[in-house]
């Protein structure tokens, strides 16, 4: 798992957690720092489940286990922030900018490709093929712009 992706993972299966699952999701997102440290009583003493619950909610996220996942957090938040990464100071020189609109977009290829279902593609796919007619509509995403000295660009 590329560490970037756990914080995406937390994210998109974060609907399908039981309601204990989405304490330890939100304890995990307010305090990752000082999660990475606890063990599993710890954590589960924490968010106010049992050790069964964390167990669980690593178990729905993918993860074989709690260490695995303790694993995964601990490499996300070794990460930099995507948004302290991107931030242009006035004074960010054009290199730099080439450099972060690079990583911007290998950024969104990478989000992509992690949550691209290969299976539902191709299902997709056959669904066109029998299709008598087919109707496109587009919907695009809105990336904010980024910031210059924590100020949002116009």
């Amino acid at each position: 798992m590329n560490p970037r992706n756990f914080w995406e993972l937390l994210r998109e299966k974060y609907s399908e957690l039981t309601r204990s699952g989405r304490l330890v999701a939100d304890y995990l997102t307010q305090h990752a720092e000082q999660a990475q440290y606890l063990s599993i009583s710890a954590l589960g003493a924490a968010c106010g489940v049992a050790e069964a619950t964390i167990f669980r909610f690593c178990r729905s996220l993918g993860f074989d286990g709690y260490n695995e996942m303790k694993i995964a957090l601990a490499q996300a938040n070794a990460m930099p922030n995507a948004e302290d990464a991107y931030c242009i100071l006035p004074d960010t020189d054009t290199a730099t900018l080439c450099k972060q609109a690079g990583a911007v977009s290998v950024d969104a290829i990478n989000g992509t490709l992690g949550v691209l279902d290969p299976a539902a593609v191709d299902e997709a796919d056959a669904l066109l093929e029998q299709a008598r007619q087919v109707f496109c509509f587009g919907q695009g995403a809105v990336r904010s712009w980024p910031t210059i000295s924590g100020r949002g660009l116009p």
